[in-house]
């Protein structure tokens, strides 16, 4: 499992089903072209990297099965001092996204071979 550092504490990380769906909810997107089109502008940004690195850091307590420090995004976001702290839940979050899908997309070709 990943972990990302916010301040001087170590937190784990991890990108699940539902992690990946609160992210998308909560940026307000229906589908992932528009979650590219999302991240233009700074505030857009800052926003989405929150999303990415509470809703990662939640789905990594769960995981390990301890409390999430964190009762909100926002709550998070008052610890973070410069955006290199998220960056890595926002890669984190791309290459789940990633490796999720990619997954599914293999299985419908074997599916269709068979027709």
């Amino acid at each position: 499992m990943q972990e990302i550092q916010i301040g001087d504490k170590k937190h784990p990380l991890f990108f699940n089903m539902v992690a990946i769906e609160r992210v998308m909810q909560g940026a307000d997107v229906q589908d992932f072209d528009q979650l590219a089109q999302s991240g233009q502008g700074l505030a857009k940004t800052l926003s989405f990297a929150r999303l990415c690195a509470f809703y990662g850091i939640q789905a990594g307590y769960k995981k390990i099965g301890e409390k999430c420090p964190y009762k909100d995004a926002e709550e998070l976001a008052e610890d973070v001092t410069a955006l290199s702290e998220v960056s890595p839940a926002l890669n984190a979050f791309t290459e789940a996204v990633s490796k999720f899908f990619a997954v599914d997309a293999e299985q419908a070709v074997e599916g269709s071979e068979g027709n």
